[in-house]
């Protein structure tokens, strides 16, 4: 096991560095762990009932339009997986006959089938997330029983992330995933990057796999959870009260940041924001090393960067069922069904 070294980090000198991945026309930064995707103007609340916020204007609405409530939603159980891609398009899988990807326009709501992955077991099988089953891998290898985490799109393909490993299908098709790589994959963070995905297998050991060559990398050891950056990676080692840390994404440079027992983080502005695994409440981790300040005082379950005008730094969080945020200049509000 490595060693953690080093004094508290200097924020204010490579905090250029800690900001999230930004939305490029060719790639998307992911962190799967997040309340909230955006897509340009536009943020998509991972939820059981999915939501689309504006920057723009402040609306709000349902990502669910009209194609498809015209399905069979009695055997959906609201599970939904949403991705972000390239363009600023939206892509949310839906449990359905069978699982079905759809690409959508974060603006009009106007969506067509991207592909559809077909279990091979009957219209009584489901593919979706959070649901096992049996799969019939397109290399011939026994079928698997594997748990859907999500997915990314990736060029021509969308990339499934499974407990059992990553697949690929191509889009535009219908029919059985390609195994690309085989591992013990964690329900944790899995990112993206644009031509990477980051996970934590069951060892505990962070990896790298990149899409381009198809190849598998260890990236860290002993690690508890993480948080994709544009040039590197914050994380959490076991155990847990060693505190946060941040590296480069080839696992060097490791330094120290605070003192803190912390499950998730994320950058907001010029500050570091974290959810602590005791009481669950969120804290703000400033450059001067001083004390974490409590910004949230309720127990949260999941956050995200988010900016309720598409400029101010703040982040949403989701606590006793609603979804609240708070920006970086202290105003709060909610984030409400229509």
């Amino acid at each position: 096991m490595r060693k953690y070294r080093g004094g508290i980090l200097a924020l204010c000198v490579c905090m250029l560095a800690l900001t999230a991945c930004r939305h490029t026309d060719t790639a998307v930064c992911v962190n799967s762990s997040e309340l909230a995707v955006r897509c340009g103007e536009v943020y998509a609340f991972r939820l059981d009932e999915p939501l689309i916020y504006s920057c723009k204007n402040g609306n709000i609405g349902k990502l669910v339009s009209d194609p498809f409530v015209r399905l069979d939603r009695s055997e959906m159980q609201n599970q939904y997986a949403i991705s972000p891609g390239p363009g600023n398009q939206l892509y949310a899988a839906l449990k359905i006959a069978n699982y079905t990807l759809y690409e959508i326009d974060p603006l009009t709501l106007e969506s067509r089938v991207d592909c559809q992955i077909d279990d091979g077991s009957g219209s009584s099988s489901f593919l979706g997330l959070n649901d096992l089953l049996d799969i019939h891998i397109a290399t011939g290898s026994v079928p698997t029983r594997s748990r859907m985490y999500g997915f990314v799109p990736y060029r021509d393909e969308q990339i499934i992330i499974r407990d059992s490993g990553l697949y690929s299908l191509k889009r535009g098709r219908s029919g059985y995933e390609t195994c690309l790589y085989e591992a013990e994959i964690k329900e944790t963070n899995t990112a993206f990057d644009g031509e990477n995905l980051y996970f934590i297998d069951q060892d505990n050991t962070l990896q790298r796999f990149s899409l381009k060559e198809r190849k598998g990398q260890v990236i860290h050891e002993d690690i508890y959870s993480f948080y994709l950056l544009e040039s590197g990676l914050l994380f959490t080692p076991y155990p847990m009260e060693k505190g946060l840390y941040r590296m480069d994404t080839a696992g060097q440079n490791v330094e120290h940041i605070a003192d803190i027992p912390c499950d998730a983080f994320l950058v907001m502005g010029d500050t570091i924001v974290v959810k602590r695994t005791d009481d669950k409440c969120v804290y703000a981790v400033k450059a001067d090393g001083a004390e974490p300040q409590k910004i949230v005082d309720k127990a949260v379950s999941k956050m995200a960067a988010f900016s309720p005008d598409g400029t101010t730094s703040g982040l949403c969080y989701l606590a006793d069922g609603k979804i609240e945020y708070i920006t970086s200049d202290g105003k709060t509000g909610y984030i409400q069904a229509p």
